[in-house]
């Protein structure tokens, strides 16, 4: 893999904390620690930091955090405002986070948002 991006949905179940020493795990985390030798960045979304292998956290350069801006009257978001929380070059996040706008009326309606995981047993 060179010059791209890698976008992971729910990085947790794949990269769970409680199975810090897994394969699966300790081979993301070398995958991960040389995406910024080949021109890449990596995207991962989960519900919580907490459920994410510390490793990954440890190397995560920025927080955006979504939230709906404006909704129509069914509910549906229209406008989503994200924060960005970034760290410093001391690695140490800032807490005056940046906002940003997105129109997400023309996409959102592409996409089933309310599918479930299987149950972790």
């Amino acid at each position: 893999m060179q010059q791209g991006t890698f976008v992971m949905d729910e990085a947790w179940y794949t990269f769970d904390s409680r199975a810090f020493s897994s394969k699966t795990n300790m081979l993301g985390s070398y995958i991960l620690s040389k995406l910024a030798k080949r021109n890449m960045n990596a995207y991962l979304n989960m519900q919580s930091m907490d459920l994410l292998d510390s490793r990954f956290r440890y190397r995560m350069q920025a927080i955006l955090i979504p939230e709906t801006y404006r909704q129509d009257q069914s509910g549906k978001p229209l406008i989503l405002e994200v924060q960005a929380i970034t760290k410093d070059k001391w690695g140490f996040y800032n807490f005056l986070p940046q906002s940003y706008f997105f129109d997400v009326s023309q996409v959102l309606h592409l996409y089933d948002t309310t599918e479930e995981l299987d149950p972790l047993t």
